[in-house]
């Protein structure tokens, strides 16, 4: 057995590991088994927000596959600048690096209005520490190396459709004028029981990578560690998150089992809620990496074709 080194941070434990990458330290998933010891670690919360931030404002030239593009937006029409745009760059640069040697603001072209940072640091903390040790029970595996830089992370916290509602859901279907009835009547469709707004959820809120930290059997790690975290009692319920259909997580979580609930159009992204038994997903990932693909290679590359552009 593996000999894993002793985490960077109280209420972490290394699980696995390490993963190499040219250029990079050598990486470790760490799952987050005490909060109380963690919720002291002021660092741990600055390295994730700043790999959160990170992980979700890059764009095109330089993220061609996630390209979340959540960097700064206008707060008047919605639109929306990748770090890319802002800084007028190509090459991958981190958000750390960037805010503080060619800090800049930017202005919204149609509305002539000063943009917002979708993010900073101390709200996103704050954010992070909610969702951490406010939410029923909560779960989660993290990415970094031994000196404490998080490079990823998978979190999924217990709580109701009608609290995921309010704090995250109804962001995304405002614009559609769906409501949380017509969400959970389509949801119904396909899972195994009546959901109503106070019905518990394993809300699968927040997975992400650092550009440069992309590989497959760290994010795989990432996955397997956070649902290996979850105790039997959360196994018995639903799963749900927000994933896009180009990137690794949608094709992951469907082959897990999952199903398509709601599309959802968000500017020049298209975006998905998912669901799906907590326990088979486990389960199906509890196969490791090389047993998943071998299962699934069929669904995924399936999967990966129908999200081909068609010819017109």
């Amino acid at each position: 057995m593996s000999e894993y080194p002793t985490s960077p941070y109280a209420g972490l434990q290394i699980v696995d590991g390490p993963f190499q990458k040219n250029g990079m330290p050598n990486m470790w998933t760490a799952a987050i088994t005490n909060k109380r010891q963690l919720e002291s670690e002021d660092q741990f919360f600055v390295s994730f927000a700043n790999a959160y931030r990170d992980a979700f404002g890059h764009g095109a030239p330089v993220d061609n596959i996630t390209d979340w593009h959540e960097y700064m937006y206008c707060e008047r029409c919605g639109n929306r600048k990748s770090i890319e745009e802002v800084y007028n760059i190509d090459q991958y640069q981190t958000v750390e690096y960037l805010e503080r040697e060619k800090y800049q603001t930017t202005t919204c072209e149609d509305c002539d209005i000063n943009m917002q940072y979708f993010f900073q640091t101390h709200n996103l903390i704050k954010i992070i520490r909610h969702r951490l040790f406010d939410k029923e029970a909560a779960f989660g595996s993290i990415l970094l190396d031994e000196n404490g830089r998080i490079y990823g992370f998978f979190l999924a916290w217990i709580e109701t459709l009608q609290n995921a509602w309010e704090e995250t859901w109804s962001t995304f279907f405002r614009e559609n004028n769906i409501s949380l009835q017509a969400f959970l009547a389509d949801a119904e469709k396909n899972s195994t029981g009546m959901l109503l707004p106070d019905t518990y959820i394993l809300h699968m809120g927040e997975v992400a990578q650092t550009l440069p930290s992309r590989h497959g059997d760290a994010f795989f790690s990432l996955l397997n560690g956070m649902f290996t975290a979850i105790p039997n009692e959360y196994l018995k319920l639903m799963g749900l998150g927000i994933s896009k259909p180009q990137i690794r997580t949608f094709l992951y979580l469907i082959a897990a089992g999952c199903s398509e609930t709601f599309s959802i159009p968000n500017f020049n992204n298209q975006e998905v809620i998912l669901h799906g038994p907590a326990q088979k997903i486990h389960d199906e990932y509890a196969l490791g990496l090389r047993g998943f693909i071998k299962k699934h290679a069929k669904l995924i590359r399936q999967c990966q074709k129908d999200l081909l552009p068609k010819n017109p």
